[in-house]
């Protein structure tokens, strides 16, 4: 999944135990520990 881009749509748990489902650019939508995502800059 290195180098795609998506939109955090829902978030589930708290802050220290944190997962969220992503929907990508492509239509495929995922849920991902907090730790698995890195944050990209908006153009």
């Amino acid at each position: 999944m290195r180098g795609l881009v998506g939109t955090i749509k829902r978030r589930y748990g708290k802050s220290t135990y944190l997962a969220l489902e992503v929907l990508f650019e492509n239509g495929r939508s995922e849920l991902l520990w907090r730790h698995e995502l890195n944050a990209a800059e908006r153009d």
